[in-house]
């Protein structure tokens, strides 16, 4: 499989959560900053960037994401 950001942002078409809005757990803010890129480029809406648990819970009753990556 491709995994290069063009074939991905073409295969997001096939995805269901796509503009549905997401919020990045990562305590490392260059890969936090890496992932709201790659799926904003998906068509995914980035609710909100985290660093930590307590930070992403409070985050949650906040923004109301539809999903939240965490590492």
């Amino acid at each position: 499989m491709d995994l290069t950001s063009s074939s991905l942002v073409d295969s997001a078409k096939d995805i269901p959560l796509a503009g549905k809005r997401v919020l990045i757990v990562e305590d490392e803010a260059i890969v936090a900053l890496h992932l709201k890129s790659e799926l904003t480029k998906l068509g995914y809406v980035v609710a909100g960037i985290a660093s930590t648990g307590e930070e992403a819970l409070k985050l949650v009753n906040e923004v109301f994401p539809d999903a939240i990556l965490m590492d």
